[in-house]
């Protein structure tokens, strides 16, 4: 059976390392939307009516999310500034590398920031029985998905099928 994935052309390192930066974006793009309307719908809670009946665990929750979920943009957006200062200094590698990392980083803000809106939310209306128990499945589907599933199908990858 032939390779599903066509082979590439040899690239010079400077291409894939446009190329590397290029999809980093793309992927970007989607993380930066969530992120930037979850941070838009925390600040407003402030100012809706019934916003001080947030005390004790859930107004430090509500502080702790809207936090993360902004460090989340900071980190998801950094990317795009850190280009801008070293553009045109030959340095698409380690800037891939450097963006990677501030991605990284970025996703698992974000990871935190969703399970904590989930769950100041489910708390809220329905109390911390049901919130903590969201919380936990939306925190385990997150890991499954965006890091143990990743993980394992790169290693699967790496030595090859079984």
């Amino acid at each position: 059976m032939a390779d599903p994935e066509p082979q590439r052309a040899v690239e010079d390192e400077a291409s894939r390392a446009d190329r590397h930066f290029s999809d980093l974006l793309e992927e970007l793009r989607v993380a930066q939307t969530g992120v930037q309307i979850l941070v838009a719908f925390l600040l407003t809670i402030p100012f809706q009516t019934g916003a001080n009946k947030l005390t004790g665990a859930r107004q430090h929750l509500y502080e702790f999310t809207l936090s993360v979920a902004v460090l989340a943009g900071v980190l998801l957006i950094a990317p795009v500034p850190f280009h801008r200062v070293v553009f045109r200094e030959h340095l698409k590698k380690p800037l891939v590398q450097a963006s990677h990392r501030l991605a990284i980083a970025g996703l698992t803000l974000l990871a935190l920031a969703l399970v904590g809106s989930v769950t100041l939310a489910l708390a809220t209306l329905s109390g911390w029985g049901l919130a903590l128990t969201v919380a936990v499945v939306v925190g385990a589907v997150i890991l499954l998905s965006w890091a143990l599933w990743p993980l394992r199908l790169r290693a699967v990858h790496q030595r090859g099928p079984s």
